[in-house]
């Protein structure tokens, strides 16, 4: 019975591994190859590749780019890489410069852009093969200290160029303001397909919350809560499960501060503002997340810290798993910035040109019992400062909530069927005013048309039958909308709409 049960689990991890989104398999880091000062073979760009569901570590010394704290590379659904940036430039899967990805920044140094997390890319709600590139832009102000001043966003088709890519749209603007330092981040809205971001502006308990949806990028508004959230080095995390988010803030006076928040995937809002104060130095530091969102960890230039979020009164639980043993590959390898992994093992950077990672190899265990491995990998080349900045792309539908609206149970993977293929379905006119007419050319099982706003908000659903059918829309106001037609939990198919007024 022991070895059924084993069986049973393992086709079930391996189906969750073959379904679920590998957005995230393959990660670069390093300096660009060639460098006259060192022996060549140690500069290079190091590769994690997660894509057989073991973790394989190789280098790459013709890639031209090199990467420090902004870095985020993205695969399609199945795991196979299409582009990746340092924030300066976006390269394609061919390590080739795509065709208009040039120039997000100017670039610091070499040609990296020093923002810890200053970029990051999601897939474009209702747009297969489009992709949503955020940047982030540093600026100074006369007696204020560092900041980002722009938030950007730039689209790139995978469909162009043979699957090379296009950026469309490039640097529009989001926001210009004086806000915290990169740490973008983002959670999948409650409705399983949008997302949202929380932005905070500099030094206050001001937050901007952005929906990214099928009609773009929209700063929904502004939140204030709780104390002023301190600005510098750091990092943002969303809880894998989206119940949390996690920043830590560090400033060149040694005084560090964790931060962590209740979220609504639904509304997007914070709530129960939790802070902690540290006086420790604040070279570097970092936050991530068990996968199974009850454990923070902190990692705070020689010490990592645990936290369990099940706790009532979490910062209590604090719990120190490791401290740094002093090694040196050739600099100190102290702890920077972390990223939880699609081996839901969680990786740690050094904040010098080192060669090794730390793993915490079993973040879902309380205290020791973590098994931190101070430098547990050994790189190929050296890496300064870079980690590849990651959301949690396996998160779907909030199911029971009210923004469960539209029937997404899993992975959307944004290619049509073959039954999609065949199918004649039509919705008309468009803009529209009184009423709208849906055509369906074949039977489906209960199709029903759904009609929601940009907030996901459901506004109509009417059963569907096979031929033309015509749907009253009083009490709807002029705006944009979208709408879908599905049958059960499957999307058949989808598309925008306007009312206007007469």
């Amino acid at each position: 019975m022991k070895h059924i049960c084993c069986i049973i689990f393992i086709l079930i991890a391996q189906q969750y591994f073959l379904l679920s989104q590998k957005h995230d398999n393959i990660w670069l880091f390093g300096y660009a190859g060639g460098s006259e000062s060192l022996e060549n073979d140690l500069f290079g760009i190091s590769i994690l590749d997660f894509s057989s569901g073991v973790l394989d570590i190789y280098d790459n010394q013709e890639i031209n780019m090199h990467f420090d704290e902004a870095n985020t590379s993205i695969c399609d659904s199945a795991g196979n890489l299409l582009f990746y940036t340092n924030g300066v430039n976006i390269n394609n899967r061919l390590h080739e410069l795509m065709q208009n990805g040039n120039n997000l920044n100017t670039p610091d140094g070499k040609d990296g852009y020093i923002l810890d997390q200053g970029v990051l890319a999601l897939p474009y709600p209702g747009h297969a093969g489009q992709y949503i590139l955020f940047s982030g832009t540093k600026r100074y102000y006369p007696g204020i200290s560092l900041h980002m001043g722009y938030l950007y966003y730039s689209i790139l088709d995978m469909n162009a160029n043979n699957g090379l890519g296009k950026v469309f749209n490039k640097k529009s603007l989001i926001l210009s303001d004086t806000l915290d330092i990169g740490k973008l981040t983002a959670v999948r809205h409650g409705n399983g397909r949008d997302w949202w971001m929380l932005v905070n502006e500099s030094n206050t308990n001001r937050f901007y919350q952005i929906l990214i949806n099928p009609l773009g990028v929209h700063v929904m508004g502004t939140q204030t809560i709780g104390e002023a959230h301190k600005a510098g080095l750091g990092q943002s995390v969303f809880s894998p499960d989206g119940r949390f988010f996690v920043s830590c803030t560090g400033t060149f006076s040694n005084n560090t501060w964790l931060y962590i928040y209740d979220f609504d995937r639904c509304t997007g809002l914070l709530s129960n503002q939790r802070i902690k104060f540290f006086t420790d130095a604040a070279e570097s530091l970092g936050v991530a997340i068990s996968a199974n969102s009850r454990f923070l960890y902190y990692t705070l230039y020689k010490k990592i810290f645990q936290f369990d979020l099940s706790s009532v009164d979490i910062f209590p639980s604090q719990k120190t798993v490791a401290v740094y043993d002093g090694s040196q590959n050739p600099f100190g390898s102290t702890f920077f910035l972390a990223q939880l992994a699609p081996d839901n093992k969680i990786y740690i950077n050094c904040n010098n040109g080192e060669n090794v990672m730390h793993v915490i190899h079993d973040p879902d265990k309380e205290g020791l019992s973590c098994n931190v491995e101070q430098h547990g990998i050994q790189l190929p080349c050296y890496n300064s400062f870079s980690i590849p900045n990651f959301p949690n792309y396996r998160l779907y539908d909030m199911a029971g909530s009210p923004c469960d609206t539209l029937g997404i149970d899993g992975p959307v993977v944004d290619v049509a069927s073959p039954e999609e293929n065949k199918l004649q379905l039509k919705v008309w006119p468009n803009p529209f005013h009184e009423r709208l007419a849906i055509s369906l050319s074949a039977g489906l099982l209960n199709p029903v048309f759904r009609l929601y706003d940009m907030t996901g908000r459901l506004m109509l659903r009417r059963a569907l039958a096979v031929g033309i059918n015509e749907i009253e829309t009083d009490g709807i106001e002029a705006g944009i909308y979208f709408w879908q037609v599905n049958t059960g939990h499957e999307k058949i198919k989808t598309g925008k709409l306007v009312k206007y007024e007469r």
